[in-house]
């Protein structure tokens, strides 16, 4: 095993506070558990982030291989989640409505004025 200061993103997925507090984190980057230790006056906090898109911080252990196993959190930021912001289609027409195309010459020109 090989310890290293580090981070992990991903959303919480369980907590358990049976012999210690640890929560589980889905990696997003390796799509796997990682067992992140957390202290007990920092449970409430760590209840209302389950679910949500966090970065923790801390001393991460990996094993021979290189995988995450572990990480003994310092911090943890939330994170926020990407799916709420708009799409592409959502953007298209902001602009303009359909009937007020331009064509792209009236496009730059319209931006010369400007």
């Amino acid at each position: 095993m090989k310890t290293s200061i580090g981070s992990v993103t991903g959303k919480i997925d369980r907590i358990n506070t049976r012999g210690g507090c640890e929560f589980g984190l889905i990696d997003e980057t390796e799509k796997h558990p990682v067992r992140v230790i957390f202290q007990t006056n920092q449970l409430e906090e760590i209840k209302q982030l389950v679910g949500k898109r966090v970065c923790v911080r801390g001393e991460l252990t990996r094993n021979q291989q290189g995988r995450k196993e572990s990480l003994q959190m310092r911090r943890i930021e939330k994170i926020e989640d990407h799916a709420d912001l708009p799409t592409v289609d959502d953007l298209v027409g902001i602009w303009q409505t359909p009937h007020q195309t331009m064509s792209a010459e009236e496009i730059v020109q319209e931006m010369r004025r400007a």
